[in-house]
């Protein structure tokens, strides 16, 4: 009967770890672009911000990519770049791209798609590039907006863009035709008032970042609805990341990061970045196998795991 109650306590504190883990364990440590100067490792538990890459223009969109490799874009400089982490090497890919701000990789990992917000010398568009060609040149996938802002894809290879400031669309990731949207009726013809987006597995919704109400507002991939959180709490929020474990991070163009949690529907201010535009977790959704130690949900299911193998161990003597 002891050993059946001990048990049942290792296998409760198991479960409770492994979800609390994957539900709700926020990510600490970040990658950011700093549109000042760099591409920047940011630790919130201790404030510590160590730069990676210093660079001549102005990054603005940072994404994971396979081979240890950070791609960033650089609107001032009409390119991408593609920084390995491990080798320390970087490269720049140029060429019909005119003002390229968000970044998406495609599930295969093979390519990247570009939100190219066009200028005086060519259109906004979405554009692709090969990450297997040694010398690759973007391909339109899309044209003809106004303005394209955040891209992202969902779980099931389901691409999404803000559009203009006000719609939030699903398009087709190879030949861009429109399949359904969604329109922000209060936004601004004339401002981007919906900016960064990115897909959180956790509630399986869209989230966007909103400059006129300063908050987020979740959406469902089916673009039906619209709900808006943290309304007032995130002063001109820009690059918006989801981690997979119920938390939303955020950049504000105030320089500071913030995180949402979904599950308390609470918003905390996280460590002061001046230059902050855009960020991605190192931990949880897309995480690369990045050589700064364990990923916190990583770390958090072996010791559940760990846990359990304890309590099988019991039940067999």
């Amino acid at each position: 009967m002891r050993n059946r109650n001990i048990l049942n306590w290792i296998l409760a504190i198991a479960v409770g770890v492994l979800w609390a883990g994957l539900q709700s364990a926020p990510a600490e440590t970040l990658i950011v672009t700093n549109i000042n100067c760099c591409i920047e490792q940011v630790d919130t538990s201790t404030n510590t911000i160590t730069t990676l890459l210093s660079i001549g223009g102005n990054p603005d969109s940072v994404i994971f990519a396979p081979g240890n490799n950070l791609i960033y874009s650089l609107p001032n400089q009409s390119g991408i770049g593609i920084f390995n982490t491990v080798t320390l090497s970087n490269r720049y890919i140029h060429g019909n791209l005119f003002q390229p701000l968000d970044l998406a990789l495609d599930p295969s990992g093979t390519s990247v798609l570009v939100a190219d917000s066009g200028n005086m010398y060519g259109p906004a568009g979405i554009k692709r590039i090969d990450l297997t060609q040694a010398f690759p040149i973007p391909t339109i996938v899309a044209s003809g907006f106004d303005d394209v802002d955040g891209i992202t894809y969902d779980n099931k290879g389901n691409f999404y863009a803000v559009i203009s400031g006000r719609f939030v669309e699903q398009l087709d990731p190879v030949t861009g035709a429109l399949i359904k949207r969604i329109e922000c009726t209060y936004c601004s013809p004339y401002e981007d008032d919906l900016d960064g987006i990115t897909f959180d597995p956790v509630t399986n919704s869209l989230w966007v970042s909103d400059k006129l109400f300063n908050g987020i507002w979740e959406i469902p991939t089916d673009l039906s609805s619209s709900t808006l959180y943290a309304s007032g709490k995130i002063g001109d929020p820009d690059g918006i990341e989801s981690d997979g474990a119920g938390n939303i991070y955020v950049a504000a163009r105030t320089g500071q990061i913030f995180v949402y949690n979904i599950g308390s529907n609470t918003t905390t201010g996280l460590t002061q970045v001046p230059g902050l535009d855009d960020l991605a977790p190192l931990t949880g959704l897309g995480s690369p196998n990045y050589p700064v130690g364990t990923p916190e949900p990583g770390t958090i299911l072996l010791v559940a795991m760990g846990a359990l193998g304890i309590a099988s161990r019991m039940r067999k003597h």
